[in-house]
């Protein structure tokens, strides 16, 4: 692991105002270690896949016809061909564990993942971050690992389809990646949202670079359980026992 982490170390000083120090490597390397190993579907639930065909695949450019004027700018959507392949297995393997001796259809109309690197900056937080590379902050950068998060979507969430956040759920002001849940189980619907905050800041251009990365993916996992405990409160809260 150490040899790709000096390779990961090289990529982001390029996008950096100032090199990582040994301890946000260190930090870094920490938070890769965490990576479990792929998850595997239980048979628990049987699975209906019912995301649109496009769900699965990377979609770097969200904008369309609208460009810069569009809420989804700097929206990139890692599928799951590259980006956790098991998302739907691990949200399997939550319900299971959330609910012993329950089983039936789980219906999945969206699991969709996403990395927002847009930003609708707060005043007091728009020099610092109109000051860094593409105004996304950078490592070293002292208004990134500031208590006040100035990042916020672009637009409200009732004009996002994907990538939207709140600013509550961000521990730091690097592009967050972001999960929407869409599914059916326990004859019930269920959608869900979550946001998780980037250990680094990962560059529009540099995303694939690092695909293969234990960083990326342990973070990537991480998004996953928050959003995948999101919906098991949610499930809860809705008195699942009295489900058949």
């Amino acid at each position: 692991m150490r040899f790709w982490f000096i390779g990961l170390a090289f990529c982001l000083a390029g996008c950096a105002s100032t090199p990582l120090s040994p301890e946000e490597i260190a930090r870094l390397e920490m938070v890769a270690s965490r990576l479990k190993p792929p998850a595997t579907l239980s048979g628990t639930f049987t699975i209906v896949d019912q995301r649109k065909p496009n769900a699965t695949k990377d979609e770097f450019d969200l904008t369309g016809w609208a460009g810069g004027f569009s809420c989804a700018l700097g929206v990139t959507q890692l599928g799951d061909i590259n980006f956790a392949a098991d998302r739907i297995a691990r949200l399997e393997n939550a319900l299971a564990e959330a609910f012993p001796g329950k089983s039936g259809p789980l219906i999945v109309r969206r699991y969709d993942i996403y990395l927002n690197q847009e930003a609708e900056a707060k005043a007091v937080g728009w020099a610092a971050a109109s000051a860094s590379v593409g105004g996304y902050g950078a490592p070293g950068t002292p208004d990134v690992k500031s208590p006040n998060i100035w990042r916020a979507p672009k637009c409200g969430r009732d004009r996002m389809q994907s990538g939207w956040f709140d600013p509550s759920d961000l521990t730091n002001n690097y592009p967050p990646f972001t999960v929407e849940i869409d599914v059916n189980v326990f004859g019930q619907d269920y959608s869900v949202s979550a946001a998780e905050s980037s250990e680094i800041n990962i560059a529009y251009f540099a995303i694939m670079r690092i695909v293969h990365s234990p960083l990326l993916h342990a973070m990537l996992q991480s998004t996953m359980d928050k959003g995948n405990s999101r919906l098991i409160k949610a499930i809860q809260a809705n008195s699942p026992a009295k489900a058949e």
